[in-house]
């Protein structure tokens, strides 16, 4: 599924379900885009960057 949707001063929030690939992109200067995940930090292995 694709979905394009645009988030705005007092927007929604998304929840985007785990193991998801999603990408997020600014389109005003000065934005602030945060991400949260459940669980502890975990480094990127070789399986988990697209090429």
């Amino acid at each position: 599924m694709n979905a394009v949707i645009d988030m705005v001063p007092g927007g929604t929030l998304i929840n985007i379900p785990a193991g998801q690939w999603h990408s997020l992109r600014s389109l005003e200067s000065g934005t602030v885009l945060l991400e949260c995940k459940d669980g502890p930090w975990a480094p990127l292995g070789g399986e988990d960057i697209l090429q």
